[in-house]
């Protein structure tokens, strides 16, 4: 994905500013190819000083190289300005069909996604499947790749209703022969479980792990994320053994595995699991589970990111079940505030809406639960729609809540 071969005698020169930078390139690329990205980074001043005023490709791929540099030296943060310039510089040149652009475009939508930033991670969704259709074909394995990825991104932000338009269009874009249709077949069964289309989903999981076991293996990293997905499915459903019997095979499978994210997928098994050992009410066995959970998260993504906000709140259901009601509140709206200052995780934020309402209404505060539930109800309606299960519980809740109050609209 990092690697490019620039070819500078393409690039026209533009008086002395370009010259500077014709004369640093030829070392600064060798350094970046020999994989010296430090010394790259040493370089940062002379090179950004030779870019001023430069709007060509040869300073386009320069920004891109020293993002990278930073990006290669464990310094995501830093890489993120010097790719975004890059972006801005192919747009210029009208390069959005180019291989450099869609490279570029993943490279800041995959840097948004880890740091939490999914509103801006999926407007650049929308312009990556574009230049890839074009660029590439739509059945062309880079475009489905591309596919999967921007899938990804909807998800977390929420956006299921579109992740499901594009999911499905993607599946009658290739046949069943294609080598990763197994693999977007089991993520839009996801996004079927989350929309509560249930028998869809269920259907769609078992032809995507039957395919996928007899493509790649029964302990392959595919199949092993299909499985915790559908267990996610089977929880949702109330089928909590047959949840627990899947998730304690993937995590036993993971705590073996050499895959480079063995470690992310173990973390979302426990928390998977830590959700379906609450249900089972083994609640000091789900408090174990997501305190390594919370662990992951805190070094791996920092305290500020929705993935730690998310495991906040289910350490507060935890806490609730244990009659730890101050903890359960306090975990809830750590939780909210992360999420509230995330314009792209409001669908999470209306889940903890929804879990902190909960606390009030069963902790005999009702009335201050009302409010709550209509905010959450009214952003899972827009983000996945009345049929969906997340709308469904609100609503359930809500009707509940108003029925505790006296409140007339219980009978509506």
């Amino acid at each position: 994905m990092f690697l490019f071969t620039v070819l500078v005698s393409s690039v026209q020169s533009y008086g002395q500013k370009a010259a500077v930078l014709e004369q640093i390139y030829p070392q600064f690329d060798s350094l970046y190819q020999a994989e010296a990205y430090k010394s790259c980074i040493q370089m940062a001043p002379d090179v950004l000083a030779s870019l001023v005023s430069r709007k060509d490709t040869l300073a386009a791929w320069t920004y891109f190289l020293l993002g990278d540099s930073y990006y290669l030296s464990g310094d995501k943060n830093r890489a993120v300005p010097y790719y975004e310039k890059e972006i801005e510089l192919r747009r210029g040149l009208a390069q959005t069909r180019t291989l450099g652009y869609s490279n570029g475009l993943y490279n800041l939508i995959y840097l948004y996604g880890e740091r939490g930033e999914y509103a801006k991670a999926k407007k650049m969704g929308d312009e990556l499947l574009q230049c890839d259709a074009e660029l590439k074909g739509l059945s062309s394995a880079e475009y489905v790749a591309s596919l999967l990825f921007v899938l990804d991104i909807l998800e977390k932000s929420g956006d299921y209703l579109k992740a499901k338009e594009v999911g499905e269009k993607g599946l009658s874009d290739i046949n069943g022969k294609h080598a990763q249709y197994a693999i977007l077949l089991s993520k839009v069964a996801d996004v079927y479980t989350t929309l509560g289309l249930y028998s869809r989903a269920e259907s769609a999981f078992m032809t995507a792990i039957d395919l996928l076991t007899r493509n790649e293996g029964e302990n392959s990293a595919n199949v092993t994320n299909s499985i915790i997905n559908l267990s996610s499915l089977y929880r949702n459903q109330g089928r909590y053994p047959e949840a627990e019997e899947l998730l304690n095979i993937a995590i036993a499978t993971l705590k073996v595995s050499s895959d480079e994210n063995a470690s992310k997928n173990l973390a979302t098994a426990l928390n998977n699991l830590a959700l379906v050992q609450l249900a089972l009410s083994q609640n000091t066995e789900a408090e174990t589970s997501l305190n390594e959970v919370l662990k992951f998260d805190r070094e791996n993504y920092g305290i500020t990111h929705p993935n730690y906000a998310s495991s906040l709140a289910n350490m507060g259901f935890v806490q609730f079940a244990m009659n730890r009601m101050p903890a359960s509140e306090s975990l809830f709206k750590e939780s909210m505030g992360i999420l509230k200052a995330n314009d792209g995780s409001q669908f999470a934020y209306a889940s903890s809406l929804n879990n902190l309402a909960n606390i009030y209404r069963l902790g005999g505060d009702a009335a201050k639960a009302v409010p709550l539930y209509e905010e959450a109800r009214a952003t899972f309606a827009k983000k996945a729609g009345e049929f969906s299960a997340e709308y469904a519980t609100t609503t359930f809740n809500l009707g509940q809540t108003f029925y505790k109050i006296n409140d007339p609209r219980a009978k509506t």
